[in-house]
């Protein structure tokens, strides 16, 4: 039988239909099916077969044919898993991935970079600070990082601090010095390198003689510690009560470089004059009285040669120390500070003055009465054999003169009348002039002056504080009730000052230049009575 053209055609089409399957890519040539897994790792071939299998817990997209979930082998040491192709790259995925010993101990999730940090709370010590760019510690990103310095933004690194050179050292507020020249460079070594720029004085009344009691910065502050009995006016308990408003305002701000600049346009003493106006011009910022533009008060230099001219005066006293190891018998020679007011034109009668401030060159003061600088002293009290060579290395706390003035005898008084001394020989000996260790702030040596001051109340000899008790068992332990006249007895004086000041000047800037005048051996003497 004949087919026609129509019929003969789907006979063709049946029979290749034998050989390849119309949904199976393939070659109608050939009649095989060939697997179509080019770029594919798992999944259907098109030949009913598989492109491959997934490992390690991944799925298979069927589409794309690829592996998903996880890199297919697991990836290694120092590399990761790139979820958009789920191949392994070298970087991290984890903290756990990068280590602390080469710095960069935090895992960037988005670099997938091993770097030093990532904020802040990653950074400890002295660099605290992250640096966002190069993800790297550092000490300072700004002003605001260094309280006491500056930024050197180039390195990030905190400026070397600029240190105090002439605040009284051992003081709780030595770190607010540095802070203060760090913000004002310019005040390193003047007046106001002092504790008196944030401390004041105070003026007590004797409750049973109504007499006044003036005490500057230095002395008020040590009222905390060791506070006086039968005045008026209450003690000050904490160094916040020393403050005066400039330095209520910086402890307010903060007590950093950057709370004193904070307060450079207040008027913290009410003067008329902002902060850093006054620092400018070197007057102090927490005190009315100082101001710009006012005069400083009169004055009057006396060298060695001029002291030694006047009326000499020498007497032999203890020096009972507070807390020093070593209690000491000396005989001073020098002038009588009432002599010395004299020769400056003083008249130490004089009922409007109320008494004097001892000034050494690093800030150490001290006040006195005028009935102090006037009177004679009861005479001191002699007690031989509390020497090392007598009690021995352990209990031995008094220290003698290699001669000794005779007639002397244990127990009894030392004939010298006793006077308050501005004194230039120890011993027979020109003292060694003071000088100042600028690493421990603090003195050496006692000349070429030293105020001598003998006790109001003289006594046996005691050890000192820090050196007792002990098992010397003698009697000679500390006792508070002594007269501890020691600490009265300023080093290096330079600066003898009268109060009150007059009205209308200012204080002197006794701070600069006072290395100055122990270079040059002399003592300056200004304030109330002076003049020129």
């Amino acid at each position: 039988m004949r087919l026609g053209s129509s019929a003969m055609t789907l006979a063709l089409v049946a029979l290749l239909a034998v050989g390849c399957s119309e949904d199976k890519p393939g070659s109608p040539d050939s009649g095989v099916c060939a697997p179509m897994c080019s770029g594919r790792s798992c999944g259907d071939d098109g030949c009913g077969g598989q492109c491959g299998t997934c490992q390690n817990g991944a799925a298979c997209n069927n589409v794309s044919g690829k592996c998903e979930g996880a890199c297919s082998p697991a990836c290694g040491a120092g590399e990761y898993c790139d979820t958009s192709a789920w191949q392994c790259k070298p970087g991290c995925e984890a903290d756990s991935a990068c280590s602390a010993a080469t710095g960069k101990p935090r895992c960037d999730m988005t670099s997938k970079a091993c770097v030093g940090c990532l904020a802040d709370t990653d950074c400890l010590g002295a660099n605290k600070r992250c640096e966002p760019t190069a993800q790297v510690c550092v000490q300072c990103l700004g002003e605001g990082d260094c309280p006491d310095s500056s930024c050197t933004l180039a390195v990030h690194q905190c400026a070397t601090a600029i240190v105090s050179s002439r605040s009284y050292k051992g003081h709780e507020n030595e770190r607010d010095s540095n802070a203060f020249v760090n913000a004002y460079p310019s005040t390193v070594g003047t007046r106001l390198d002092d504790c008196q720029t944030c401390h004041k004085g105070a003026t007590f009344t004797s409750t049973s003689t109504s007499k006044k009691t003036t005490k500057n910065a230095c002395d008020f502050c040590h009222l905390v510690e060791h506070p006086m009995t039968g005045f008026d006016e209450p003690m000050p308990s904490s160094m916040g009560d020393t403050l005066n408003p400039y330095g209520l305002a910086y402890l307010g701000a903060g007590r950093t470089k950057l709370a004193a600049q904070s307060i450079d346009g207040q008027d913290s003493d009410g003067d008329g004059a902002a902060n850093g106006v006054e620092v400018t011009d070197l007057k102090y910022p927490g005190d009315p009285a100082s101001k710009p533009g006012q005069p400083n008060a009169p004055y009057k230099v006396f060298t060695l040669e001029q002291l030694k001219a006047m009326p000499a005066h020498s007497e032999l006293l203890l020096s009972n120390s507070n807390k020093q190891q070593y209690d000491d018998y000396t005989s001073y020679k020098g002038v009588k500070v009432k002599d010395l007011l004299a020769a400056a034109g003083v008249d130490t009668t004089n009922p409007a003055i109320s008494g004097v401030t001892i000034i050494a060159p690093d800030g150490y003061a001290t006040d006195f009465t005028i009935e102090e600088v006037n009177q004679q002293y009861p005479n001191g009290k002699f007690y031989a054999g509390l020497d090392t060579a007598t009690l021995g290395a352990t209990c031995g706390f008094v220290t003698y003169p290699d001669t000794l003035p005779v007639g002397l005898v244990d127990g009894g008084d030392i004939p010298d009348p006793q006077f308050m001394l501005l004194a230039y020989e120890r011993d027979g000996e020109p003292m060694d002039p003071t000088t100042l260790d600028p690493t421990s702030g603090k003195i050496s040596g006692e000349g070429p002056y030293r105020v001598v001051v003998p006790q109001s109340n003289p006594g046996v000899p005691d050890r000192g504080l820090q050196y007792s008790p002990t098992t010397c068992n003698d009697g000679y332990d500390y006792d508070s009730s002594k007269d501890h006249n020691a600490g009265l007895m300023v080093r290096g004086v330079v600066v003898v000052r009268i109060n009150p000041l007059p009205a209308g000047y200012e204080d002197f800037d006794a701070k600069n230049g006072g290395w100055a005048f122990i270079a040059n051996s002399t003592v300056m003497i200004y304030g109330h009575g002076i003049t020129q």
